[in-house]
């Protein structure tokens, strides 16, 4: 019989975050419409300083929005094939903007660097971990909050046992904090923190 290791962590691993930092004009003084164009470039420049060169990004925002104080409409970001919904809300009538995006964008290789590190803080030994969630691209996941996924676990411990198992990870907000909870296939008991 096995006891799962069992731990449930809450920790945030590099806060992708898809916002506007202060307003963004996107409409001119005589404009009857706001400039989709000039907000696609927008949300792509934030984009650019989140992933890594050569990512390929594009943005699409709609034609014909009209300038409205509060007025709300969404664009479409797509990174590595992968698309999530960006939140755009009007601040004012005269074009300005703020933005957010729906999902974390996430990095596979820091989730796999933080799971193998509390794995062996756990259990002593070896660690490796492969987080490849379906729809995932080149290392980047984009996840709406709610989404789960599986990472796979496995290891030799400073006793030369091999094991694995499971991280079984949640995306907990859009800013790219997650948790994660990992089960391994031995009798071991976490020590009290």
């Amino acid at each position: 019989m096995t006891t799962p290791l069992s731990r449930r962590l809450t920790t945030r691993w590099a806060p992708a975050v898809l916002t506007a930092a202060g307003l963004v004009a996107v409409a001119g003084c005589s404009s009857s419409t706001l400039d989709a164009q000039k907000l696609d470039e927008e949300i792509s420049k934030q984009v650019a300083t989140l992933v890594p060169e050569g990512t390929q990004t594009s943005v699409n925002c709609p034609d014909g929005v009209k300038p409205e104080q509060g007025g709300t409409f969404t664009c479409t970001l797509t990174v590595n094939g992968q698309d999530a919904v960006i939140d755009v809300t009007q601040t004012d009538a005269d074009g300005n903007v703020t933005f957010e995006s729906q999902s974390a964008i996430l990095f596979m290789d820091q989730a796999q660097d933080e799971i193998t590190k509390e794995v062996t803080t756990q259990v002593p030994g070896t660690w490796s971990t492969t987080c490849n969630p379906p729809g995932s691209s080149e290392g980047i996941y984009l996840a709406p909050p709610g989404t789960t996924f599986d990472c796979d676990v496995t290891g030799t411990t400073d006793g030369g046992e091999q094991q694995s198992g499971t991280a079984v990870v949640t995306v907990d907000d859009n800013e790219g904090k997650l948790s994660f909870e990992i089960k391994l296939t031995r009798e071991t008991a976490l020590r009290p923190r």
